[in-house]
């Protein structure tokens, strides 16, 4: 993959089913919710993930993105943490409810956003093993984080 003008990102090698199945699990993302957001049929998507249709390359190419964005994030965190250890949270808030997502943060407003957020909460609760997961709206995200969650997400 290489970055080229505007960001965008051009593969040089095809994703296969299995990596593209890879890559929804680790963003917590259903068939439902994936194949919605990127404007194709869930029949599509399985189709792909099974290997038994050839997969467009935007499509691979958008995951990717996600993914770098996802590992940004999480960089960002963890170098925050390490630079400024009182940034180490305590509790991090877990909403499994999409609509109280919603509610709190409506500028991320779409489901892979939410899966992307419970995505990078369940890496920070695996790897930062002191911090605990609570499902009340008032524990607050802190740092990048809560920078990500505040930015408007476009289109």
């Amino acid at each position: 993959m290489e970055q080229i003008n505007g960001g965008c990102f051009v593969s040089f090698e095809q994703l296969n089913g299995v990596e593209l199945s890879v890559m929804r699990h680790e963003l917590r993302l259903s068939i439902k919710e994936v194949s919605t957001t990127l404007g194709v049929s869930e029949r599509l998507w399985r189709y792909w993930e099974m290997d038994e249709r050839p997969m467009r390359p935007e499509i691979g190419d958008t995951m990717r993105m996600i993914m770098s964005e996802q590992t940004a994030l999480l960089e960002s965190i963890y170098a925050e943490i390490v630079n400024n250890p009182e940034l180490e949270p305590d509790s991090l808030p877990w909403y499994p409810d999409y609509a109280v997502f919603c509610s709190l943060y409506p500028q991320r407003a779409n489901p892979v956003a939410w899966r992307f957020y419970q995505s990078i909460v369940a890496d920070m609760f695996v790897t930062l093993t002191t911090v605990t997961l609570h499902m009340d709206s008032r524990v607050q995200p802190v740092g990048a984080l809560l920078g990500w969650l505040q930015i408007t997400q476009k289109g």
